[in-house]
This record gives structure tokens, C-alpha cells and sequence, in this order.
């Protein structure tokens, strides 16, 4: 494939993505979780240990590609809120475990309502014969994204 073809479909990817994302994380989240703020970063963690039910803390950090220190800053929040849990791991004692609690699976739920109502609220502006094929190409995409990063930690 010619260089500048790819580089400009890279191109054009990189910013609908980045606009895309942007406009979900840059809308006020206050008026949609009325009962409690998270910003995205606290969101996606707590999706991680939903998704792992319990996980350490090193395996959350690993799946987002966060630096510890900065991890640890934001599970201290969700702690602090009452949302997750940290204990020993009764396995191995040296390891610890993160959990959602109860109020943090509540919140969990709320979270995910909200997720796909806003992601509703998207999709309506798609007009109903494109849809599947907009969601096979996201779908396209993440598996891509998957093999890339696959690739990358094995050294390729």
C-alpha cells in the first residue's frame, strides 16, 4: 500500500477517534451521574475490576498502561468513596486483590446506564442501515488494536 494513502487514512482515523472520545469524556458528567462523579480514568478501572471480578492491582495497571504510582492515586479514590476494596490475596499473601464493593457495583450499574444511554443517544443519529456496519468496523478496529498490541508485548 502507498505510504501516503495509509498515512492519510491514519490521519483521518486518529482525529474522528480522538473527536469522538473526546466528546464523551468532555461532557459534564455531573448531569449524568447525579449521585456521584467519576472521571474516566476511575471509570475505566473500575470496568477492569467489574470485567476480573478480583484482580491486582499490577494486572490493572498492565491492562490500561498506567504507571503504578498513578494507579494507586486513583484506586486510593475509589477506596476513599467506597466504591472498592483491597485485601490479601489468602493465596499469596503478598499479593493484593481489588474488588468492587456492594456500593461499588451499585455505582458499576449507574455507570453502565448511563454508558449506554449516552451511546444511545449516538447511535440514533446513525441512520438505522448503517449501524451494524458502523459497529462491525468499531468491532474491526478493537480486534486490530488487539493483534497490534499482542505483537508489540511479544517483542514483534
Amino acid at each position: 500500500m502507498n505510504k501516503n494513502k495509509l498515512r492519510s487514512q491514519s490521519r483521518r482515523l486518529h482525529d474522528s477517534l480522538s473527536w469522538l472520545i473526546r466528546g464523551f469524556t468532555l461532557a459534564d458528567p455531573r448531569k449524568a451521574y447525579p449521585n456521584f462523579y467519576l472521571s474516566p480514568q476511575q471509570s475505566y478501572v473500575m470496568y477492569v475490576i467489574k470485567e476480573s471480578r478480583e484482580i491486582s492491582p499490577g494486572e490493572v495497571a498492565k491492562k490500561l498502561r498506567l504507571e503504578k504510582s498513578h494507579l494507586t492515586k486513583i484506586v486510593n479514590s475509589l477506596i476513599e468513596m467506597g466504591a472498592v476494596d483491597k485485601a490479601t490475596d489468602e493465596k499469596d499473601r503478598r499479593r493484593l486483590l481489588l474488588t468492587l464493593t456492594p456500593k461499588g457495583e451499585k455505582i458499576f450499574k449507574e455507570l453502565d446506564r448511563v454508558s449506554i444511554e449516552s451511546f444511545m443517544a449516538l447511535v440514533e443519529y446513525v441512520p438505522d442501515k448503517e449501524r451494524e456496519r458502523v459497529i462491525e468496523s468499531v468491532e474491526l478496529l478493537y480486534d486490530a488494536m488487539k493483534r497490534l498490541r499482542s505483537d508489540v508485548e511479544a517483542g514483534k
